[in-house]
């Protein structure tokens, strides 16, 4: 299963674990990008939760105030790409 969250993140099953993925754009190797893994995780729920803390510390946001703006927003983000099937807990 492929679950493209937004054009920069997706998570994707494999046969024991899921990986948090990261688009790489198009290079003359690959005219079309990939996503490659960037972290495996036991449960749906840890990778979910790895992507989260993933998006707000790479988000560009500088003092509390505006981390939290921004877990408001990726919170947002993650809850139209997951809904209904899954349930974002809030951070």
């Amino acid at each position: 299963m492929f679950i493209k969250i937004n054009d920069e993140y997706a998570i994707e099953s494999e046969e024991e674990c899921w990986a948090v993925k990261l688009f790489n754009s198009p290079s003359k190797q690959y005219s079309e990008g990939y996503w490659r893994a960037k972290t495996y995780h036991r449960t749906f729920e840890e990778a979910v939760s790895s992507l989260a803390r993933r998006m707000i510390r790479f988000s560009g946001a500088v003092g509390l105030v505006d981390a939290i703006k921004e877990a408001q927003v990726i919170s947002c983000e993650l809850k139209s790409a997951l809904d209904p099937l899954y349930k974002v807990e809030e951070l």
